[in-house]
């Protein structure tokens, strides 16, 4: 129960600065401190909305679930992009740690192929029954 208000204020926080870099606000203290209250309000009632209008929560919380790990390979490939373009020659990895980056980007790639093709396969059961 309180993760859903730990993640709803930090999504709040992390849209509210999104506001600020795209120039929809002006990205002052004050605009990020309005809209992240806002947001904090907003975001349990779209939540409440869904669940009444969904009535599936399992289904919705699967589906969140599949988007994070269809995600979940551009996380890998950021974490590389810091590792190599943007680190400090000082802070290097070992071999092994480098070795372990990329093994958790080929997991990450697994799991987002394999939800993509359970998606489709039962977006095609559908159409082929």
């Amino acid at each position: 129960y309180s993760t859903f208000f730990v993640a709803a204020a930090g999504n709040a926080r992390l849209l509210a600065d999104s506001l600020g870099l795209f120039g929809i606000t002006d990205g002052s203290e004050e605009a990020r401190f309005k809209w992240t209250r806002i947001i904090c309000a907003i975001w349990p009632l779209v939540a409440l909305l869904l669940y009444i209008g969904v009535r599936a929560p399992t289904k919705m919380i699967l589906a969140c679930g599949t988007g994070q790990a269809i995600m979940l390979p551009m996380l890998g490939a950021a974490a590389l992009y810091f590792r190599y373009k943007c680190s400090d020659e000082k802070l290097r990895p070992s071999r092994l740690w480098d070795a372990m980056l990329w093994l958790s980007l080929a997991g990450f790639a697994i799991i987002a192929g394999w939800s993509i093709f359970i998606i489709l396969l039962k977006i095609f059961s559908i159409f082929f029954k």
